[in-house]
């Protein structure tokens, strides 16, 4: 059976192809997002990217309701204020949008996690000591 070599370039060109198909898909998202289909640009966003949200926060939490827990509050996040966090991303900007959506997303886990948990404060004694000796 023969089998079909691609040139590197070819190669290049069909992910470049894909990349601004898939970039093309997420202005769409955000166009749709500032006007008046807001709902249907939530819903596709939801539909292309929830999974990405799923997974960043399974890199915070273990247990399926914390993850479940901590996707509702991204979301929740993700859409305040008219969705002003989505709509932040420069798209002319050097980062690609699931690159920049993963670190936003992560930032926001970290701020369930520390709603959830509060933040690790030593207590004064050890607070006062030097790093290697608070780890002991």
């Amino acid at each position: 059976m023969a089998q079909q070599a691609f040139t590197e370039s070819q190669v290049n060109q069909n992910s470049r192809g894909l990349d601004e198909a898939a970039q093309s898909r997420i202005e769409d998202i955000l166009d749709q997002l500032t006007s008046g289909r807001a709902k249907t640009g939530w819903t596709a966003f939801l539909n292309r990217f929830s999974s990405l949200i799923t997974r960043v926060a399974h890199q915070f939490e273990d247990d399926s309701e914390r993850v479940s827990d901590c996707f509702l509050f991204v979301c929740g996040r993700l859409s305040d204020n008219d969705f002003r966090r989505l709509l932040s991303f420069r798209r002319d900007g050097p980062a690609r949008f699931t690159t920049w959506l993963t670190s936003v997303v992560a930032n926001l886990c970290i701020d369930w996690r520390r709603q959830q948990q509060g933040r690790f404060r030593p207590i004064a004694a050890i607070a006062g000591l030097l790093e290697l000796e608070q780890c002991v």
